[in-house]
């Protein structure tokens, strides 16, 4: 899963650097270097450099953190092609070149021409591993590299002509299929030319660095057997797995915080808004538990008052009109009065089955005469004559009664 996910596009750049190396017979160095950058689905050309001998120079046109990919060629580099069917290992592959060597002392390189034929490629580990030091103490990590000009593989098919022979510096070249098919060590005597490819030109001493950095972009089954260089190209996928999920992981926590900010700030208004609500809420149940206490407070009242129990009140009522002559006329009449005023916040107090009856009458026997039928009403337990004033002059004279119910 990991080595997946370390694989993928976006680890491994879109950015890397080709470096060709030719070892000269004196052990000078003979160096191209090429950049290639992918800018969405095209790639472009942004730095050459070609016929560098110092390693400081080389350094020089290196960009920081972007994947090296290596070819070494010319002294202590072998190359033969041999009657194969199929892969081979590392140990037949020596045998056909080198018969008693042991294998761990070399780097083996094979590359398939067809079903029939490889070539195979050698130079001692010791050797290179003197030139990855070499490169690493300048601060140059590589993360692939390569024996020879076999890379050109990689980029033959990009050539804008069908080529069934090239020179590039030291190598006559034949092609078969897209691939190489034989070469030949020339000497460098001729003038330097550039191959097509696509909207660039590349030069022929720059071709097998343009290769080597076009394998970052392309599918390449190729197995690296230096442990440092592995280790180089492990650091570099993992720093940038690591710079990768840091940058999502900050991204993430912003989007996050960022959101919760958003929602906070939304339900932050909205429990404003429902507090102000709330407060609203509570001073209306607060007055409409004040309203309550005060209905019940008076409910109380009138039910002790009697006005809502079964009463003959307005029967009482009636009675009294009935039996009044009709030289007489009633101006008050209270059934249950107050028994004293009524002030604020005081709870009223009745006087129950007491009748208050005032009027006026123009003679006094008529009075008594209503005074006796009243007496004789099987509700009234009694009838006492509370005040009579007859002021002299006056045609009528004033009256009040107090009448006690009797009830059953």
């Amino acid at each position: 899963m990991i080595e997946k996910i370390l694989n993928t596009g976006f680890l491994k750049g879109n950015t890397s650097v080709g470096i060709h190396i030719y070892i000269d017979e004196n052990s000078n160095y003979d160096m191209s270097l090429l950049i290639l950058q992918k800018k969405k689905s095209k790639l472009e050309i942004l730095n050459t450099r070609t016929s560098l001998s110092n390693i400081d120079e080389l350094k020089e046109y290196i960009p920081a953190n972007k994947p090296i990919y290596l070819a070494i060629d010319g002294k202590g580099i072998i190359h033969k092609k041999i009657n194969s069917s199929g892969e081979i290992d590392d140990k037949t592959a020596l045998s056909f070149v080198l018969p008693n060597a042991v294998v761990e002392d070399f780097l083996i390189e094979t590359n398939e021409i067809n079903s029939e034929k490889t070539f195979v490629s050698l130079a001692r580990k010791e050797g290179v591993n003197e030139i990855i030091n070499t490169l690493s103490k300048a601060e140059i990590k590589v993360h692939e590299i390569y024996l020879g000009c076999f890379s050109l593989n990689h980029s033959i098919a990009l050539f804008d002509r069908d080529y069934q022979l090239i020179q590039i510096p030291n190598y006559k070249i034949d092609i078969s299929e897209k691939k190489i098919y034989a070469i030949e060590k020339i000497e460098n005597n001729f003038n330097e030319k550039s191959f097509s490819i696509g909207n660039s030109f590349v030069s022929d001493k720059a071709i097998v660095a343009f290769s080597l950095a076009l394998s970052h972009f392309i599918d390449v089954e190729y197995e690296q057997k230096l442990p440092q260089v592995n280790e180089n190209k492990d650091n570099y996928l993992y720093r940038n797995l690591f710079i990768i999920s840091g940058w999502s992981i900050l991204v993430f926590l912003f989007t996050m915080l960022l959101v919760n900010f958003l929602l906070f700030d939304y339900y932050n208004k909205k429990s404003n808004d429902l507090s102000y609500k709330v407060g609203q809420n509570k001073d209306l149940l607060a007055q409409l538990d004040t309203l309550s206490s005060q209905i019940k407070r008076k409910d109380e009242i009138v039910k002790k008052s009697g006005f809502f129990n079964n009463s003959r009140n307005s029967y009482y009522a009636d009675r009294i009109a009935f039996l009044l002559d009709d030289n007489m006329e009633l101006t008050q009449l209270e059934i249950n009065p107050l028994l004293k005023k009524v002030k604020q916040g005081v709870e009223p107090q009745f006087t129950f089955d007491y009748i208050i009856v005032k009027g006026i009458s123009k003679r006094s026997i008529d009075l008594n005469e209503w005074i006796h039928k009243l007496k004789k009403e099987d509700w009234v337990k009694a009838v006492n004559l509370q005040n009579y004033i007859n002021e002299t002059g006056q045609l009528t004279a004033e009256f009040e009664l107090e009448i006690l119910v009797q009830r059953k």
